[in-house]
């Protein structure tokens, strides 16, 4: 019995007219009716009657008919599942902040994994807690993240990538001026924007080094963050890695007195259940064969 001949006794339980089904599975009337004539031989009981001009079931067709419809619903979701995965395997989907986003841009990461491995990859900014609950749900596939938390049972985790802070000015900013390493104790007499993902981090930084980061402005945007900076007002901490060729001419790194920078680091953490390990792999080891 083959799932055609199913899904032909399930429609005409439901439509009682060949034409109908004929329709709705795109054939001719005729190929109906011999695959209804079929079904009847290879059980070898009547299936079908006429009444009225009308397809009905027999008893022994009713009694058929709910296995048809388990038999047909699960093909169907069996369907959707493969096509799902092979979506999925062509599609990779992965969660970070907009720091993490600029690194794998600048680096060249992303690109060159997807001219090996021919996927595509569709790329989602936002708050960690919002990331956290996707990567749950598996609305994505991978998440980059500063932390990995205690709880990681069912969740894959490797740290991925590794970037030094360093202190960011515009080229006309009083500190860069001086050419010479900065004291650390005169940060606190500069205003910085900071991005939001790393605020938490260079606070606590500061803290332990008896500095004062005076931050009256914060973005989740690098592009924010670097005109901001450009206008000569602001400085800034970023990592390394998040900034590109582009922005060379408009910031000077300076150089800090007393106490070293903190390095930022990014782990990459993705269900232990995925269908399309073998994707994550080649992409986690192109980033980690990169690491700054």
């Amino acid at each position: 019995m083959s799932l055609l001949k199913l899904k032909i006794l399930r429609l005409l339980g439901r439509y009682k007219q060949v034409t109908a089904v004929a329709n709705a599975l795109g054939m001719k009337q005729p190929t109906v009716s011999f695959h209804m004539k079929k079904m009847e031989n290879e059980w070898g009981v009547k299936l079908f009657q006429i009444r009225n001009g009308r397809v009905l079931l027999t008893d022994e067709g009713q009694l058929l008919l709910p296995y048809a419809k388990q038999i047909d619903t699960l093909y169907t979701e069996a369907l959707e599942r493969m096509e799902d995965i092979r979506s999925r395997s062509r599609n990779f989907r992965i969660g970070c902040s907009s720091v993490m986003a600029a690194a794998l841009g600048h680096m060249g990461l992303l690109t060159r994994w997807m001219e090996q491995s021919g996927i595509t990859v569709s790329v989602m900014t936002g708050y960690e807690h919002i990331l956290q609950e996707n990567l749950a749900e598996g609305l994505i596939d991978v998440l980059f993240t500063e932390r990995t938390g205690k709880d990681t049972g069912g969740i894959g985790v490797k740290e991925v990538l590794q970037s030094p802070f360093c202190l960011f000015a515009a080229a006309d900013h009083p500190l860069a001026a001086a050419h010479s390493s900065i004291e650390g104790g005169k940060l606190s007499g500069y205003e910085f924007v900071l991005h939001q993902a790393l605020t938490e981090q260079l606070h606590t930084w500061a803290a332990a080094n008896h500095l004062t980061i005076n931050s009256p402005a914060s973005s989740d945007s690098i592009d924010f963050i670097i005109n901001t900076v450009s206008g000569g007002r602001y400085l800034t901490l970023l990592p390394e890695a998040a900034l590109g060729e582009w922005c060379k001419g408009r910031l000077v790194r300076l150089s800090l007195e007393e106490a070293d920078l903190p390095v930022w680091h990014q782990y990459a953490m993705w269900s232990d259940q995925h269908v399309n390990m073998e994707s994550i792999r080649t992409l986690l080891d192109c980033l980690t064969d990169s690491v700054v």
